[in-house]
């Protein structure tokens, strides 16, 4: 279904877009987008086909419709402390991500006037160069994290994070 929500937004507002070669398409995806890890494969999915679709219709703007100046970008951010990732056990030197750093990312983009792909914190640009490596190495990084999505329960109480 998010994958579904995306399209149809983009066939929504992407054409009057178009139409005017203006705007700023922001698309959400994740850092899973570009390493999947141990209980959030499904996830995961999703945000790889979010990226997918952020770089296919990048392209396509360009090529397709002849609208290069309507800007589409990405944020693909890692944990942030929501609902969804009560329960992660991460290092005690790595602190989740607040929603209000993503939120100022996600402004600083628009407010850009630039097509950007963004990920947060810094240290997640170490994900996308991982497909290129072989798969003894990425299965390597993916077992270092293999146990800090296995617990997520995000009913528990807020507090709890």
């Amino acid at each position: 279904m998010n994958n579904l929500a995306l399209i149809w937004t983009a066939q929504t507002f992407l054409p009057s877009m178009v139409a005017e070669n203006h705007g700023h398409f922001l698309i959400m995806a994740s850092q899973t987008a570009h390493l999947a890890t141990t209980g959030v494969v499904d996830y995961a999915a999703t945000k790889a086909a979010a990226l997918a679709i952020y770089e296919g219709l990048q392209t396509e703007l360009r090529h397709v419709y002849g609208a290069p100046a309507v800007r589409m970008s990405c944020v693909s951010p890692s944990a942030v402390k929501t609902k969804m990732f009560r329960g992660i056990q991460t290092p005690a030197n790595v602190s989740l991500l607040q929603p209000a750093d993503v939120g100022s990312v996600v402004a600083e983009v628009l407010w850009s006037g630039h097509a950007q792909n963004r990920m947060l914190p810094a240290l997640a640009y170490i994900s996308p160069p991982t497909r290129a490596l072989p798969d003894w190495m990425r299965v390597g990084f993916q077992d270092l994290g293999k146990d800090v999505m296995t617990a997520l329960s995000p009913h528990q109480p807020m507090e709890e994070i």
